[in-house]
């Protein structure tokens, strides 16, 4: 699920920032119909949901100005509703995945993580 280590050499591969992921992914990491579902389940009217570009998140942006930051110390602050649901959506993930050709990134693909999300969760 290799995108390079720029937004440039990522977009040079193929690659599409995925919000759920909070990062670009190529084709065979990318379940484009489940983002999609993601991407429309946030508190906004529009159903985006709301990001901030510092920890007090007095300063809201939004994933188009994410996208660009791939490849950088910046980071992003969410709300904790988008957290669970980044867990619960890459459950579904790694359920779809045992009938299609997507793989699932090794970030998100171990235990750690799955015992990360139980705990958010629970």
């Amino acid at each position: 699920c290799y995108c390079g280590k720029s937004v440039e050499e990522a977009k040079s591969l193929g690659c599409k920032y995925v919000t759920m992921s909070a990062a670009y992914l190529p084709p065979h990491c990318r379940d484009d119909e489940l983002d999609e579902e993601f991407s429309r389940l946030g508190h906004k009217p529009d159903g985006s949901w709301t990001y901030h570009s510092d920890f007090e998140r007095n300063h809201e942006t939004d994933v188009a100005d994410i996208a660009t930051w791939a490849g950088s110390e910046k980071r992003f602050y969410t709300s904790w509703e988008w957290h669970v649901m980044h867990c619960l959506f890459y459950w579904r993930k790694l359920h779809r995945a045992q009938f299609s050709d997507v793989m699932i990134e090794p970030r998100f693909n171990n235990d750690g993580h799955l015992h990360h999300c139980a705990k958010l969760i629970l």
